[in-house]
């Protein structure tokens, strides 16, 4: 008894009754609301589609009208008269639009009534194209009947679908009074559930703001990597306007490898070229933990580079870098990479691969400005390259391959100026082959062209590697000998005449041509003069002094020391 009395208490308890209530209050009227709010978008969904029925009913029969409008009719009426291009194309569009309406008519609506309309405007459209074919009065009928048929069957459904259109409106306004009395229920019990949506509201607060702070960080990570690929692109545009103007192979590879390395970030940056079906290592940039001592030749379709150059396509590489290259390209710690051909034409002619010790740390945006960067790097190179090819053919001798007298005159200056600077002795020799011009006579130009290239060959060989050797003109060649005085430069020059004297020598079909012997006149720097054009005509005078005293031998300035050199 005394339980049963504690729960009645409980029960009539001004608290729970009020709790009670506005539970109550709140699910009648979230019902009411859930009602009323489904009949208010389905009536304004059918009602917006009926409308939209009723209008493009409408405007099928609109579009007809317009085609009737059109006075095809006169082409088929036996004055000779066709109908014109545009009157065709006007007709041809109104048909169009009347089933592009009529689709969406049956799409929203779905009755046979709309299939029929569907179908009609086809027929219409059919019976447009015949008449045009043939003009006659009988398909102009065939195709009026089409039209004819068309606008009844939108006459009699456009009403209709009006009607059921204004139906739906009634009922929307039904369910919008029944709505506004919902509403006028909930603003009553609003004041009791004021807490509960205080406490929602702030929550829901909470979680737009840290969802407006994780879409500034993507707009702030958005807008560096917007401005990081605007950098990349001005910094592509100052490469392309460097190496573009240069003729230069050194300076475009040394630009492209520095360039490159800040474009992208990498830790190491190589170019290499092709080079008698390999690639070459030409040019490198890299930080100070990467040992590029190991980076050697090579092969077409090795590794990396070598697949890149082979196939003409770029690879990108997001870890395990080092792993996937060949010997001749590892370096440790590499992990991700992009390596682009360098392609003029339908020729690659080198590649450029730039590689990081952190993986994914190129993407595909990398890859595009790389790879637009390639196409200028590759022009460059190749007009550098045909560049120093004209320089290198202008300054060499083509039959003996050695410097020519163009080579000499731009030398002369350097040489000048360094023995000027530190006071070193020089020795210039002129060196010419005796009786060339029997060799010609006797044996034909053939041989002559061959004793050239042999006595050029000899003469090389016998020289130091500090020493400069010059084909002078005919059969004449100049030798400077570096860092030398009278009695070693005599020595130097006597050791080349016995070099030449000690060679045989062959005709075209192999036949001996008798032994070639040269005579060498010596000037030396600054004994002779300091003006080393003026030490050339010196040492030719010397060399002439050989002639006269017999030839095959070596004639210092003002003195014959033959005899001196030889001992």
């Amino acid at each position: 008894m005394k339980r049963a009395t504690s729960w009645l208490r409980h029960a009539i308890n001004p608290l729970v009754i009020q709790v009670a209530t506005v539970a109550v209050a709140g699910i009648a009227v979230a019902y009411i609301a859930i009602f009323t709010s489904g009949i208010v978008e389905r009536s304004s969904r059918q009602a917006a589609d009926e409308s939209n029925a009723a209008l493009l009913a409408t405007e099928i029969r609109a579009q007809v009208d317009s085609v009737a409008l059109l006075r095809l009719d006169d082409a088929s009426n036996g004055t000779g008269s066709r109908v014109t291009i545009q009157s065709a194309v006007a007709a041809h569009d109104h048909l169009a639009g009347a089933e592009t309406a009529a689709t969406k008519l049956h799409a929203l609506v779905g009755s046979d009534v709309t299939l029929q309309i569907l179908g009609a405007t086809g027929e219409a459209g059919d019976g447009l194209d015949e008449y045009f074919a043939e003009q006659s009065p009988e398909s102009f009928a065939t195709l009026q009947a089409r039209l004819d048929s068309l606008r009844a069957l939108t006459a009699h459904e456009a009403p209709q679908l009006t009607a059921d259109a204004q139906g739906h409106q009634d009922t929307l306004n039904q369910a919008t009074s029944v709505a506004r009395v919902a509403s006028i229920i909930a603003a009553t019990v609003a004041a009791t559930l004021i807490v509960a949506t205080t406490l929602i509201t702030g929550r829901r607060l909470r979680h737009a703001l840290l969802a407006a702070q994780e879409e500034k960080a993507r707009l702030l990570a958005t807008t560096v990597a917007m401005q990081r690929r605007n950098d990349q692109f001005a910094a592509l545009y100052q490469v392309g306007s460097e190496v573009g103007e240069s003729l230069n192979m050194r300076y475009v590879i040394d630009t492209t490898v520095r360039e490159a390395r800040k474009l992208v970030g990498a830790d190491l940056v190589a170019v290499r070229r092709v080079v008698d079906g390999a690639l070459q290592v030409a040019g490198t940039s890299h930080g100070d933990e990467e040992d590029v001592s190991g980076l050697k030749t090579v092969a077409l379709g090795s590794g990396v580079t070598g697949r890149v150059a082979k196939r003409g396509k770029p690879i990108r590489i997001d870890s395990g870098g080092e792993q996937q290259m060949s010997d001749a390209e590892r370096v440790r710690g590499i992990q991700s990479g992009i390596v682009v051909p360098l392609i003029v034409g339908a020729r690659v002619v080198g590649t450029l691969g730039c590689w990081s010790r952190q993986p994914n740390k190129f993407d595909a945006d990398d890859e595009r400005i790389l790879e637009m960067m390639a196409t200028q790097v590759a022009t460059a190179l190749m007009s550098a390259d045909t560049h120093e090819r004209s320089e290198r053919d202008a300054h060499m001798d083509t039959l003996t391959a050695l410097p020519n007298r163009r080579q000499l005159s731009e030398d002369l200056d350097g040489m000048w100026l360094h023995a000027s600077t530190t006071e070193q002795p020089h020795a210039i020799a002129m060196v010419d082959i005796d009786h060339f011009k029997r060799f010609n006579d006797e044996f034909g130009h053939k041989v002559g062209d061959i004793t050239l290239q042999k006595v050029a060959e000899v003469l090389r060989s016998s020289i130091r590697d500090t020493d400069r050797l010059y084909r002078f003109g005919g059969e004449e060649f100049l030798i400077v000998f570096a860092n030398v005085g009278s009695s070693m430069g005599l020595q130097l020059a006597e050791r080349a005449r016995q070099a030449v004297e000690r060679t045989p020598l062959t005709g075209e079909t192999l036949q001996p041509v008798g032994p070639v012997t040269i005579s060498i006149g010596v000037a030396l720097f600054p004994d002779h003069g300091r003006d080393f054009s003026a030490l050339i005509d010196v040492a030719d005078r010397a060399m002439y002094a050989s002639k006269e005293a017999g030839r095959n031998r070596v004639t210092l300035a003002g003195h014959d020391l033959t005899e001196l050199a030889a001992a």
